[in-house]
Protein backbone atom coordinates (compact mmCIF):
# COMPACT_ATOMS: atom_id res chain seq x y z
CA UNK A 1 0.00 0.00 0.00
CA UNK A 2 1.34 3.23 -0.90
CA UNK A 3 2.33 5.60 2.20
CA UNK A 4 -0.51 8.07 3.53
CA UNK A 5 0.85 11.54 1.85
CA UNK A 6 -1.28 13.86 3.78
CA UNK A 7 -2.42 17.26 2.61
CA UNK A 8 -3.90 20.52 5.14
CA UNK A 9 -7.04 21.92 4.19
CA UNK A 10 -7.89 25.59 4.81
CA UNK A 11 -8.55 24.59 8.38
CA UNK A 12 -6.04 22.82 9.39
CA UNK A 13 -7.85 19.02 8.39
CA UNK A 14 -6.16 16.37 6.81
CA UNK A 15 -7.05 16.00 3.12
CA UNK A 16 -5.69 13.05 0.75
CA UNK A 17 -3.71 13.38 -2.25
CA UNK A 18 -5.56 12.38 -5.32
CA UNK A 19 -2.96 10.29 -6.43
CA UNK A 20 -2.66 8.05 -3.52
CA UNK A 21 -6.67 7.80 -3.37
CA UNK A 22 -5.93 6.56 -6.78
CA UNK A 23 -3.48 3.87 -5.81
CA UNK A 24 -5.70 2.82 -3.28
CA UNK A 25 -8.61 2.46 -4.98
CA UNK A 26 -6.62 0.31 -7.88
CA UNK A 27 -5.33 -1.95 -4.80
CA UNK A 28 -8.43 -2.52 -3.63
CA UNK A 29 -9.74 -3.47 -6.79
CA UNK A 30 -6.72 -5.53 -7.75
CA UNK A 31 -7.54 -7.70 -4.05
CA UNK A 32 -10.76 -8.13 -5.35
CA UNK A 33 -10.02 -10.32 -8.23
CA UNK A 34 -10.41 -13.61 -8.41
CA UNK A 35 -7.41 -16.12 -8.57
CA UNK A 36 -8.70 -18.51 -11.37
CA UNK A 37 -5.74 -19.41 -13.23
CA UNK A 38 -3.17 -19.30 -10.80
CA UNK A 39 0.03 -18.13 -13.37
CA UNK A 40 -2.33 -15.60 -15.04
CA UNK A 41 -3.38 -14.63 -11.59
CA UNK A 42 0.73 -14.35 -10.55
CA UNK A 43 1.44 -12.04 -13.79
CA UNK A 44 -1.28 -10.26 -13.33
CA UNK A 45 -0.94 -9.07 -9.75
CA UNK A 46 2.93 -8.80 -10.27
CA UNK A 47 2.16 -6.15 -13.55
CA UNK A 48 0.22 -3.84 -11.31
CA UNK A 49 2.47 -3.66 -8.68
CA UNK A 50 5.06 -2.37 -10.87
CA UNK A 51 2.47 0.26 -12.86
CA UNK A 52 1.52 1.52 -8.95
CA UNK A 53 5.13 2.00 -8.28
CA UNK A 54 5.79 3.76 -11.01
CA UNK A 55 2.72 6.54 -10.07
CA UNK A 56 4.50 6.72 -6.56
CA UNK A 57 7.30 9.74 -8.05
CA UNK A 58 6.33 12.91 -9.53
CA UNK A 59 5.17 12.24 -12.87
CA UNK A 60 4.20 14.52 -16.14
CA UNK A 61 -0.04 14.28 -16.39
CA UNK A 62 0.47 12.36 -19.56
CA UNK A 63 2.62 9.83 -18.23
CA UNK A 64 0.33 9.02 -15.21
CA UNK A 65 -2.33 8.93 -17.11
CA UNK A 66 -0.63 6.36 -19.54
CA UNK A 67 -0.04 4.39 -16.43
CA UNK A 68 -3.74 4.42 -15.14
CA UNK A 69 -3.76 3.22 -19.29
CA UNK A 70 -2.22 0.25 -18.80
CA UNK A 71 -3.42 -0.61 -15.58
CA UNK A 72 -6.94 -0.96 -16.99
CA UNK A 73 -5.29 -3.16 -19.78
CA UNK A 74 -4.17 -5.64 -17.24
CA UNK A 75 -7.18 -5.35 -15.86
CA UNK A 76 -8.93 -6.40 -19.18
CA UNK A 77 -5.70 -8.46 -19.97
CA UNK A 78 -6.79 -10.48 -16.72
CA UNK A 79 -10.41 -10.89 -17.71
CA UNK A 80 -9.56 -12.53 -21.29
CA UNK A 81 -7.26 -14.70 -19.07
CA UNK A 82 -9.93 -15.98 -16.70
CA UNK A 83 -12.87 -16.39 -19.69
CA UNK A 84 -10.19 -18.51 -22.08
CA UNK A 85 -9.38 -20.68 -18.55
CA UNK A 86 -13.16 -20.92 -17.53
CA UNK A 87 -13.81 -22.24 -20.84
CA UNK A 88 -10.90 -24.56 -21.08
CA UNK A 89 -12.01 -26.22 -17.71
CA UNK A 90 -15.53 -26.46 -18.50
CA UNK A 91 -14.75 -28.37 -21.97
CA UNK A 92 -12.43 -30.65 -20.10
CA UNK A 93 -14.98 -31.72 -17.42
CA UNK A 94 -17.49 -32.01 -20.06
CA UNK A 95 -15.11 -34.34 -22.61
CA UNK A 96 -14.65 -36.47 -19.24
CA UNK A 97 -17.63 -36.52 -18.18
CA UNK A 98 -18.73 -37.59 -21.98
CA UNK A 99 -15.75 -40.29 -21.47
CA UNK A 100 -16.88 -41.88 -18.09
CA UNK A 101 -20.93 -41.92 -19.06
CA UNK A 102 -19.65 -43.77 -22.35
CA UNK A 103 -17.76 -46.00 -20.11
CA UNK A 104 -20.52 -46.22 -17.56
CA UNK A 105 -23.39 -47.23 -20.42
CA UNK A 106 -20.86 -49.79 -21.56
CA UNK A 107 -20.02 -51.39 -18.27
CA UNK A 108 -24.05 -51.94 -18.00
CA UNK A 109 -24.21 -53.29 -21.33
CA UNK A 110 -26.73 -50.35 -22.60
CA UNK A 111 -26.24 -50.12 -26.04
CA UNK A 112 -25.48 -46.37 -26.56
CA UNK A 113 -28.13 -46.06 -29.26
CA UNK A 114 -30.62 -46.30 -26.84
CA UNK A 115 -32.48 -42.64 -27.27
CA UNK A 116 -32.06 -42.07 -23.40
CA UNK A 117 -28.46 -43.03 -23.02
CA UNK A 118 -28.00 -40.15 -26.59
CA UNK A 119 -30.35 -37.51 -25.17
CA UNK A 120 -28.08 -38.32 -21.90
CA UNK A 121 -24.80 -37.38 -23.84
CA UNK A 122 -26.11 -34.94 -26.06
CA UNK A 123 -27.30 -32.80 -22.99
CA UNK A 124 -23.37 -33.05 -21.71
CA UNK A 125 -21.85 -30.76 -24.06
CA UNK A 126 -24.76 -28.04 -22.86
CA UNK A 127 -23.96 -27.84 -18.93
CA UNK A 128 -23.16 -24.61 -17.68
CA UNK A 129 -25.55 -24.48 -14.59
CA UNK A 130 -25.31 -25.88 -11.60
CA UNK A 131 -29.46 -26.04 -11.59
CA UNK A 132 -28.08 -28.22 -15.33
CA UNK A 133 -25.70 -30.57 -13.69
CA UNK A 134 -28.25 -31.03 -11.11
CA UNK A 135 -31.56 -31.77 -13.61
CA UNK A 136 -28.64 -33.58 -15.92
CA UNK A 137 -27.97 -36.02 -12.73
CA UNK A 138 -31.16 -36.51 -11.88
CA UNK A 139 -32.63 -37.71 -15.40
CA UNK A 140 -28.90 -39.98 -14.92
CA UNK A 141 -30.46 -41.59 -11.70
CA UNK A 142 -33.62 -42.15 -13.25
CA UNK A 143 -32.36 -43.96 -15.94
CA UNK A 144 -30.14 -46.42 -14.43
CA UNK A 145 -33.22 -46.43 -11.29
CA UNK A 146 -34.00 -50.53 -11.64
CA UNK A 147 -37.40 -49.68 -11.35
CA UNK A 148 -37.06 -47.76 -14.67
CA UNK A 149 -37.62 -50.96 -16.55
CA UNK A 150 -34.64 -51.72 -17.57
CA UNK A 151 -34.22 -55.08 -18.80
CA UNK A 152 -30.37 -56.41 -18.26
CA UNK A 153 -29.26 -58.50 -21.40
CA UNK A 154 -27.41 -62.04 -20.86
CA UNK A 155 -24.30 -60.13 -20.85
CA UNK A 156 -24.76 -57.97 -18.50
CA UNK A 157 -22.39 -58.95 -14.83
CA UNK A 158 -24.52 -60.89 -12.41
CA UNK A 159 -24.01 -57.89 -9.82
CA UNK A 160 -26.08 -55.22 -12.03
CA UNK A 161 -29.59 -57.55 -12.90
CA UNK A 162 -32.37 -56.17 -10.52
CA UNK A 163 -32.49 -56.36 -6.70
CA UNK A 164 -34.35 -59.41 -5.00
CA UNK A 165 -37.19 -58.18 -3.70
CA UNK A 166 -39.33 -61.02 -2.81
CA UNK A 167 -39.86 -61.91 1.02
CA UNK A 168 -39.18 -65.73 0.06
CA UNK A 169 -36.26 -67.93 0.89
CA UNK A 170 -35.73 -69.81 -2.30
CA UNK A 171 -32.71 -68.06 -3.70
CA UNK A 172 -29.36 -69.16 -4.52
CA UNK A 173 -28.09 -68.49 -0.52
CA UNK A 174 -31.09 -69.95 0.98
CA UNK A 175 -32.07 -66.43 2.60
CA UNK A 176 -34.86 -64.13 3.06
CA UNK A 177 -34.66 -62.32 -0.48
CA UNK A 178 -34.70 -58.17 -0.34
CA UNK A 179 -38.08 -57.42 0.28
CA UNK A 180 -38.01 -58.76 3.26
CA UNK A 181 -34.95 -56.71 3.87
CA UNK A 182 -37.12 -53.42 2.84
CA UNK A 183 -40.12 -53.90 4.84
CA UNK A 184 -37.80 -53.78 7.89
CA UNK A 185 -35.91 -50.87 6.72
CA UNK A 186 -39.02 -49.11 6.84
CA UNK A 187 -39.51 -49.77 10.41
CA UNK A 188 -36.42 -49.16 11.73
CA UNK A 189 -36.03 -45.62 9.46
CA UNK A 190 -38.76 -44.83 11.14
CA UNK A 191 -37.79 -45.11 14.62
CA UNK A 192 -34.39 -43.57 13.81
CA UNK A 193 -32.56 -46.83 14.56
CA UNK A 194 -28.71 -47.03 14.96
CA UNK A 195 -28.27 -49.58 13.06
CA UNK A 196 -26.69 -50.05 9.66
CA UNK A 197 -27.05 -51.58 6.27
CA UNK A 198 -24.12 -53.49 5.01
CA UNK A 199 -24.12 -54.64 1.25
CA UNK A 200 -21.73 -57.16 0.58
CA UNK A 201 -20.57 -57.82 -2.99
CA UNK A 202 -18.99 -61.39 -4.11
CA UNK A 203 -16.58 -61.05 -6.58
CA UNK A 204 -15.81 -63.22 -9.88
CA UNK A 205 -19.17 -65.21 -9.55
CA UNK A 206 -19.24 -64.54 -13.21
CA UNK A 207 -16.52 -66.20 -14.09
CA UNK A 208 -17.29 -69.11 -11.92
CA UNK A 209 -20.65 -69.48 -13.68
CA UNK A 210 -18.48 -69.24 -17.16
CA UNK A 211 -16.36 -72.32 -16.18
CA UNK A 212 -18.69 -74.27 -13.66
CA UNK A 213 -22.26 -73.39 -14.41
CA UNK A 214 -24.66 -71.92 -12.31
CA UNK A 215 -24.47 -74.61 -10.00
CA UNK A 216 -21.26 -74.06 -8.77
CA UNK A 217 -22.17 -70.17 -8.14
CA UNK A 218 -25.22 -71.35 -6.01
CA UNK A 219 -22.63 -73.27 -4.11
CA UNK A 220 -20.02 -70.20 -3.98
CA UNK A 221 -22.99 -68.24 -2.71
CA UNK A 222 -24.38 -70.38 -0.07
CA UNK A 223 -20.96 -71.01 1.08
CA UNK A 224 -20.24 -67.25 1.36
CA UNK A 225 -24.13 -66.13 3.15
CA UNK A 226 -22.89 -69.20 5.80
CA UNK A 227 -19.53 -67.71 6.71
CA UNK A 228 -21.23 -64.29 6.60
CA UNK A 229 -23.89 -65.02 8.85
CA UNK A 230 -21.59 -67.64 11.39
CA UNK A 231 -19.43 -64.15 12.08
CA UNK A 232 -21.36 -61.29 12.53
CA UNK A 233 -23.80 -61.14 15.60
CA UNK A 234 -26.64 -63.48 16.60
CA UNK A 235 -28.96 -60.70 16.08
CA UNK A 236 -27.98 -59.39 12.97
CA UNK A 237 -29.89 -60.40 9.93
CA UNK A 238 -28.40 -61.13 5.76
CA UNK A 239 -31.11 -61.08 2.95
CA UNK A 240 -30.24 -61.98 -0.49
CA UNK A 241 -30.36 -59.09 -2.63
CA UNK A 242 -28.67 -60.02 -6.11
CA UNK A 243 -27.02 -62.74 -7.80
CA UNK A 244 -23.66 -61.20 -6.54
CA UNK A 245 -24.41 -59.27 -3.35
CA UNK A 246 -25.79 -59.82 -0.33
CA UNK A 247 -27.98 -57.32 1.94
CA UNK A 248 -27.30 -56.75 5.77
CA UNK A 249 -29.13 -55.10 8.59
CA UNK A 250 -26.78 -54.92 11.77
CA UNK A 251 -28.01 -54.18 14.85
CA UNK A 252 -26.35 -51.12 16.81
CA UNK A 253 -22.93 -50.77 16.78
CA UNK A 254 -20.63 -48.19 19.10
CA UNK A 255 -19.98 -46.02 16.13
CA UNK A 256 -19.21 -46.43 12.32
CA UNK A 257 -15.86 -46.84 12.81
CA UNK A 258 -15.17 -49.93 14.94
CA UNK A 259 -18.01 -51.41 12.29
CA UNK A 260 -16.01 -50.47 9.39
CA UNK A 261 -12.65 -52.52 11.55
CA UNK A 262 -15.17 -55.06 12.18
CA UNK A 263 -16.51 -55.90 8.84
CA UNK A 264 -12.98 -55.65 7.19
CA UNK A 265 -11.51 -58.17 9.38
CA UNK A 266 -14.22 -60.34 8.67
CA UNK A 267 -13.44 -59.94 4.79
CA UNK A 268 -9.78 -60.37 5.66
CA UNK A 269 -10.89 -63.74 7.37
CA UNK A 270 -12.63 -65.00 4.87
CA UNK A 271 -11.49 -68.17 3.74
CA UNK A 272 -11.43 -70.73 0.53
CA UNK A 273 -14.82 -72.65 0.02
CA UNK A 274 -15.27 -76.37 -1.03
CA UNK A 275 -17.89 -76.55 -3.91
CA UNK A 276 -19.22 -80.03 -5.34
CA UNK A 277 -18.86 -80.02 -9.31
CA UNK A 278 -19.37 -83.28 -11.05
CA UNK A 279 -19.03 -85.33 -7.92
CA UNK A 280 -15.20 -83.84 -7.22
CA UNK A 281 -14.37 -80.98 -4.43
CA UNK A 282 -13.15 -78.01 -5.68
CA UNK A 283 -11.79 -74.84 -3.20
CA UNK A 284 -12.42 -71.53 -4.57
CA UNK A 285 -11.82 -67.93 -2.81
CA UNK A 286 -15.29 -65.45 -3.18
CA UNK A 287 -13.63 -61.82 -2.53
CA UNK A 288 -15.67 -59.84 -0.83
CA UNK A 289 -16.26 -56.20 -0.52
CA UNK A 290 -18.90 -54.48 1.50
CA UNK A 291 -20.56 -50.96 1.61
CA UNK A 292 -21.97 -49.60 5.22
CA UNK A 293 -24.43 -46.65 5.54
CA UNK A 294 -26.17 -45.82 8.95
CA UNK A 295 -29.70 -46.28 8.66
CA UNK A 296 -30.30 -42.60 10.00
CA UNK A 297 -28.82 -41.68 6.72
CA UNK A 298 -31.42 -43.33 4.16
CA UNK A 299 -34.60 -41.19 3.73
CA UNK A 300 -36.51 -43.83 2.58
CA UNK A 301 -36.03 -48.09 2.57
CA UNK A 302 -35.49 -47.67 -1.36
CA UNK A 303 -32.00 -45.60 -1.44
CA UNK A 304 -30.80 -49.20 -0.83
CA UNK A 305 -31.38 -49.63 -4.34
CA UNK A 306 -29.50 -46.48 -4.78
CA UNK A 307 -26.74 -47.83 -2.76
CA UNK A 308 -26.87 -51.21 -4.94
CA UNK A 309 -26.50 -49.48 -8.08
CA UNK A 310 -24.11 -46.78 -7.30
CA UNK A 311 -21.98 -49.96 -5.79
CA UNK A 312 -22.38 -51.70 -8.71
CA UNK A 313 -21.29 -49.69 -11.49
CA UNK A 314 -18.23 -47.84 -9.04
CA UNK A 315 -16.49 -50.99 -7.86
Amino acid sequence: MASMQKLTGADGSPLYSPDLCLTMLIEGATLGVPEVDTQAYRRFRSNIDTLIHKMAGNLPQEERVALVRAIVGEFDTYRSDTENALRDALMGWRGLIGKLFGKLMTSLGIDAHNPDVFSLNQRIRHLTTSVEIEAWDEKLNNFLDPRAGIAPSEDTPARMRLADTSTANDNLAGLHGGGRALERLTELIRKADRGYVVLFRLGCLDLINERFGDEAVQDAVMAVSSYLTHSLRREDTIYHWTDSSLLAILDKRANEHILNAELKRIVALNRDVNINIGGRTVMLRIPIEFDAVPIVRLRSADDVRKLSLESAYTH
